[in-house]
């Protein structure tokens, strides 16, 4: 909840599991969470709200797992979580 609000506490948790180092229960398409989202995205768009200096490694990892055939659902945490303001390393950031 906090990487929702902006805040950097647990920002390196939320990259562990964002990365796949650490495991966790997901609930799928659960009503609960509005639309079948899923809740990876969420885990993602939470970690790059927090503009931690950790976020942007795990991120773009798993944007390099998107093949052109696959839906726009696909990366949509990817994009959020960089809409949010996410770190800002990259081009045009220096």
């Amino acid at each position: 909840m906090l990487g929702f609000m902006g805040d950097a506490t647990g920002a390196e948790t939320l990259a562990d599991i964002v990365s796949g180092k650490v495991k966790i229960a997901t609930f799928e398409n659960g009503g609960a969470f509005g639309n079948g989202a899923k809740s990876m995205d969420g885990f993602m768009i939470a970690l790059g709200r927090t503009k931690a200096p950790c976020a942007l490694d795990p991120l773009l990892a798993r944007l390099k797992l998107v093949i052109p055939e696959a839906s726009v659902t696909s990366i949509r945490g990817v994009c959020l979580s960089r809409g949010a303001g996410g770190p800002g390393r990259g081009a045009g950031s220096g």
